[in-house]
């Protein structure tokens, strides 16, 4: 989902899981885009894992499909009339992987994240520092 409006080459991109403190995040990123008249990329990440069942591609489907109901609500809450240019991505994979392919097509200017996203697996708050491709603005 992309906003048509036109950036002058900001990007900020906002890392939600849809917890209380990633609104928080949402908040921010808002405030942020607004003042420097960036473009927000709102990413979403999970993981596939291997399924017991073998229903990986329904799971995936079904998860996909919930996930942008929870954004469309988010988006009515927070982004509609707000004049901002923005997308929302659903990604699988590492936040840390997402995160740099995402700065090697776009010029990136911050990261905003709550404290209490879940990094699940191997991924650890301590890796995704050690990569960062921009400041990191940290949301308690």
């Amino acid at each position: 989902m992309k906003s048509d409006l036109p950036t002058d080459s900001k990007n900020i991109l906002c890392i939600i899981d849809f917890t209380e403190s990633s609104n928080q995040a949402i908040g921010w990123g808002i405030l942020m885009s607004q003042q420097l008249r960036a473009h927000l990329c709102i990413l979403y990440t999970y993981r596939l894992l291997p399924s017991k069942t073998g229903e990986l591609m329904n799971w995936k489907k079904n998860m996909v499909e919930e996930i942008q109901q929870k954004f469309n609500i988010l988006e009515k809450q927070h982004l509609i009339g707000k004049g901002l240019s923005y997308e929302f991505k659903i990604e699988i994979g590492f936040v840390a992987d997402r995160l740099n392919e995402y700065a090697k097509y776009n010029h990136l200017d911050f990261i905003i994240m709550d404290c209490k996203t879940d990094l699940s697996g191997y991924e650890t708050f301590q890796k995704l520092l050690n990569c960062l491709p921009a400041p990191l603005l940290l949301i308690p």
